[in-house]
């Protein structure tokens, strides 16, 4: 996806996965396969933002502000996280 469509599309935890914060880190159950996997403390940041509905490029942009990143890695950086989490079918589209 490139930094234009980042814009306003949101997407959701899917309904099939369970989470925990660990410490830095959160770790995603997917209850259909029993796969686990651990984020790290960036995934971790967009896991949770993605949870309370924000946008990607707000969690862009607050990416930028936490993490002392220029926009266009941290957009960059968002959408490789996002992408991976809908290849490992984590994460869904939030219906409009």
């Amino acid at each position: 996806m490139a930094d234009k469509n980042l814009a306003a599309e949101k997407y959701k935890h899917a309904d099939h996965v369970a989470w925990r914060r660990v410490a830095e880190e959160v770790v995603v159950l997917d209850l259909n396969s029993s796969a686990y996997y651990s984020l790290n403390e960036v995934g971790a940041f967009v896991w949770e933002r993605l949870g309370q509905g924000q946008s990607l490029r707000d969690i862009a942009t607050a990416l930028c502000e936490d993490y002392d990143v220029e926009e266009k890695q941290a957009r960059k950086d968002v959408d490789a996280v996002v992408q991976d989490m809908i290849k490992n079918k984590i994460l869904e589209p939030k219906a409009a």
